[in-house]
């Protein structure tokens, strides 16, 4: 199959019907063909050059800093064979970060330049698809999405790498399926290698973010529109495609709902379902257009399906793709396949499936990433057209390129600055949710967020004033009457979480007693949760109020019986009382449940140096030091447990690597902020 000029020229809207003229894309050599993908990745380096001084922020502790799979050698097989704890089933995403903490550890910038190159490749990759659909302005379409604010956060973030790798290789997909449908039926070998090569292409697409599963559908659109008459049959190799991503659409709702718990926190009737994909729709379609107040987090919208305004915009928006159906003759059907594909790509984030975001808003950038690559298609197209044709018809052909390029080339600086500095807010986490504020500040989840970072970096102070501001947030959206007590346990867990941050910087600055009223709030509408137990015993250990640390931490090891950490908890509490035995019992048992854990050999070392046992101790501080190199106190346990045994050459030489972890602390990278999520 081909795609002779008549498609070209009906690609955009026309004032005349069947407008004559070739706009295929002329043979060029190769050497022609890098030149403008160079600019590209040039444009793209450009615009984000200053994310290289940017470090990690929301999520990407879950994903990359924390995440336990990537520490050592073992942890690809589970990365692929195992539920994640942490964070949804991309495998292939999580497999690209392992494989960079090989090369580079924790060092931001690496991370970065992955996406940056991922997204140049995606901008090269549109120009060669639109290329080959003989789409005008395919060079200007590349450019608007290589350098749109929009498509910053997908770029910008780390942990949105599932986002520009699965776009990568779903643009692979793509073009690929195009080449094999191209092929003629004689060229057997070739065209099974190529569908093979397209299909395998999706099927990575897919782990790496399983949001790429509508690109089926959309090829069956592109297909369509390019199918001729009687060759209906050309279509039904798409079927494999649609098998793969279902199979992996129902795995990722299965793990959203069921384990991450998406849904929980609103309650969307089959009609408030439409609302919300409605506003989306067309809150992406104008920030395409004209990206102004971009936010991390958006206001959260009232839906309330009893107010017969708010359905103008899912009518409006189903009226879009009617209208362009019924003036296909018109305008051709370039239109309508844009606008086909826009909806397709976009329809897992418009709100008909839960997605864990919706917590905090029924928006969020990074969702329309692949959707708005069609719709930028569309505006490049149309602006191509139109300058080509110009006001007086087209006699105005005869304008220099140069000029007529010049409209087009201050669109592009236009998009370029607002991404340049967009891309500013990602530099930190304390960036990125200050940013956010200053755009939405009565977002809970950026206050709870930056309060939070504050709070783990030392600046407790600072930090409180914006969780107790988020906790003032969240309870205004709490109704007066819940609309079901699933929801409103739903609500009032949520609402634990962000006590339990509050809670943990009254302790920091010392305010003790604010601190256990919190806790005890908390139990009151969570009296399960052993992180509270947890908290109300650190607060005990403080008081010196030992025992009832202990008694705390017993009822928080009930509750979590599995947990390293808080066995390992309650054993320093229990050997602050007195109780040795019972500290080592505890801390085998924590290192039962996770072997070779750097804390609880450490304490476990302190018990024995204590218990006059050094030779015991100088093994466990090892252990530690092994597990966690970069654990300092360690180094001082073994040099004390060292000269215990009269090992003086091994003491000093623990010191040494004490000392020289503490002058460089200042530049290791520091904790991150647990995510709230």
């Amino acid at each position: 199959m081909t795609l002779g000029a008549k498609r070209c020229s009906r690609w955009v809207i026309s004032s005349e019907r069947g407008v004559k003229g070739n706009c295929a894309a002329a043979p060029i050599s190769a050497g022609k063909l890098v030149g403008p993908a160079i600019v590209l990745a040039l444009a793209v380096v450009t615009v984000y050059l200053p994310i290289f001084s940017a470090g990690f922020v929301w999520d990407d502790d879950f994903n990359v800093t924390g995440n336990p799979l990537l520490r050592d050698g073992a942890g690809l097989a589970p990365i692929w064979s195992e539920r994640p704890e942490n964070h949804q089933y991309y495998p292939l995403t999580h497999t690209t970060f392992w494989i960079e903490r090989r090369l580079w550890g924790n060092w931001a910038p690496g991370f970065h330049a992955t996406n940056l190159a991922l997204h140049a490749a995606s901008a090269v990759l549109v120009w060669t698809l639109l290329r080959r659909l003989l789409i005008p302005g395919a060079w200007l379409a590349a450019a608007m999405f290589a350098v749109h604010p929009l498509n910053v956060e997908s770029v910008a973030w780390i942990t949105e790498r599932k986002n520009v790798l699965s776009c990568f290789l779903g643009l692979i997909t793509v073009v690929v399926y195009l080449r094999f449908a191209g092929l003629p039926a004689t060229a057997r070998r070739r065209r099974a290698l190529t569908y093979v090569g397209a299909l395998i292409a999706f099927a990575a697409a897919l782990t790496a973010k399983t949001a790429i599963a509508p690109l089926p559908a959309v090829m069956l659109v592109l297909e369509t529109w390019r199918v001729e008459r009687g060759r209906w049959r050309d279509l039904l190799p798409l079927a494999p495609f649609f098998l793969l991503a279902i199979g992996f659409g129902i795995v990722t709702l299965w793990i959203e709902v069921g384990h991450l718990g998406a849904g929980i926190d609103w309650d969307l009737s089959f009609a408030g379902r439409w609302i919300v994909a409605g506003r989306a729709a067309w809150f992406y379609g104008v920030k395409l257009v004209w990206p102004s107040g971009l936010a991390f987090f958006y206001p959260r919208w009232e839906i309330d399906p009893g107010v017969l305004m708010q359905y103008i915009s899912p009518l409006t928006a189903l009226a879009v793709p009617g209208l362009c159906w019924l003036a296909r003759r018109r305008i051709g059907a370039g239109p309508l396949v844009a606008v086909a594909s826009y909806a397709l790509l976009l329809a897992p984030a418009l709100g008909f499936v839960d997605v864990y975001f919706f917590t905090h808003a029924y928006v969020q950038d990074h969702f329309q990433y692949y959707a708005s690559i069609p719709l930028l298609a569309l505006v490049a197209a149309t602006l191509t057209r139109a300058l080509d044709r110009g006001p007086a018809g087209p006699a105005t052909r005869r304008v220099p390129s140069i000029v007529k390029a010049v409209p087009s080339l201050l669109m592009l600086v236009a998009l370029g600055s607002v991404a340049w500095h967009r891309v500013q807010a990602f530099e930190s986490w304390e960036t990125l949710f200050r940013d956010s504020l200053a755009t939405n500040p009565r977002s809970w989840g950026a206050q709870h967020n930056l309060g939070n970072w504050l709070y783990v970096e030392g600046r407790g102070a600072e930090g409180l004033a914006h969780l107790q501001e988020a906790v003032r947030l969240y309870e205004e959206l709490i109704p007066a009457v819940p609309a079901s007590p699933d929801l409103a346990r739903a609500q009032n867990l949520r609402l634990v979480g962000l006590r339990y941050s509050t809670s943990g910087a009254l302790l920091q600055v010392g305010r003790l007693a604010e601190a256990a009223a919190e806790c005890k709030a908390m139990l009151a509408v969570a009296p399960d949760s052993a992180r509270v137990f947890h908290r109300l015993a650190e607060i005990y250990l403080r008081q010196k109020r030992y025992d009832d640390a202990v008694r705390q931490l017993e009822q928080a090891v009930g509750l979590e019986p599995d947990s390293a950490e808080l066995r390992a908890d309650l054993a320093r509490a229990r050997f602050v009382v007195g109780r040795v035995e019972e500290a080592l019992q505890d801390l085998d048992e924590s290192l039962r449940l996770r072997p070779g854990y750097f804390l609880a050999q450490h304490r476990r070392g302190l018990v024995l140096v204590s218990s006059g046992r050094p030779s015991e101790a100088v093994q466990a501080f090892e252990a530690a030091i092994a597990d966690n190199p970069l654990f300092i106190e360690a180094y001082r346990g073994l040099a004390q447990a060292a000269r215990a045994t009269g090992d003086e050459a091994r003491a000093s030489e623990a010191m040494r690597r004490y000392d020289e972890l503490g002058r460089s602390s200042a530049t290791a990278p520091r904790p991150s902020a647990a995510s709230v999520r």
